[in-house]
Order: structure tokens, then sequence, then C-alpha cells
């Protein structure tokens, strides 16, 4: 048994919290499908995707594909640390971001999750239990976390 002191205290916050509303994303794609099947093929349209699937964007490179496949080869599948992979890591600090030694950031600020919510929920629970040990504190990411296209 955890003793009082130690327990969590019930708190109905999330009830209080605004909404957040379901995702449209695939009936927009759906719609659009729709349009261009009535409209034609060649219909003008107007894409303002985020590129998820490669809609607007090209997409991932096929030897990318190929070389984190290499790498999933000679790593395994066993598990690894909840933060990703050493050649990993060191290949988004040196190889894509380019990141200067002498900031104080290297592969230990870089973790990889699976899917953005994943990371966000992983980062966020981090800092609550090595930070501030407060609930309700700001994280900041580098890049728009999409939880509902609307």
């Amino acid at each position: 048994m955890v003793p009082p002191e130690n327990r969590i205290p019930v708190n109905g916050y999330p009830g209080t919290m605004a909404p957040i509303p379901p995702s449209r994303m695939f009936l927009i794609r759906d719609a659009l499908k729709a349009y261009k099947t009535k409209m034609g093929a060649d219909a003008v349209t107007f894409d303002a995707s985020q590129g998820d699937g490669g809609a607007s964007l090209p997409g991932v490179p096929r030897e990318l594909y190929e070389r984190a496949l290499a790498l999933q080869l000679e790593h395994g599948s066993a598990y690894d640390q909840p933060w990703g992979t050493v050649q990993f890591r060191k290949a988004v600090v040196e190889q894509y971001w380019h990141l200067d030694s002498t900031t104080g950031w290297g592969t230990e600020n870089v973790i990889a999750v699976q899917g953005g919510r994943d990371g966000l929920n992983k980062a966020y629970q981090a800092m609550i239990a090595l930070g501030t040990k407060q609930v309700g504190s700001v994280l900041v990411v580098s890049r728009v976390p999409w939880i509902s296209y609307n």
C-alpha cells in the first residue's frame, strides 16, 4: 500500500479543459476525392496539407528507407534505450540538424519515438518527474504538434 502522502491527489481539471474537436483530415481527403471524381482528375484544386502521406510533399526518399532498413537489420529488434539508438541520435545531430557542439546540444538532447503524441507525452512526463514536479507547465517543441486537422 502506498502511504497517503505519496499518492497523487485526485483532481478534476480534465473536466474543465476545452474540448479537442475530432480530426477532419480524412473527411477533407474523401471530399477532395469526390470532387475530383465529379469534376475530373484535372480539376483545379489547392492543396494546403502538411504533407501527411506525401499528399503535397515528396515523401521520404527511397534511399533513406533503404538505409533505415539496413540499420534495423544490423541493430535487430531487441529492446533498446527508450530514447533511441546511439547511431540514430548521432545521425540526427551530425547529419540532419548539423548541431554545433559548442552550443552544448548533442546526442543526449535527442529522443526518438514512434509518433508525435508518444514523444510529447513522454517528454511532458519526464519534465514533470525530473523538472518542476508540477502538472500544467509548458513544453516547448520545434514543430506544431498537430492533434487535430480542422
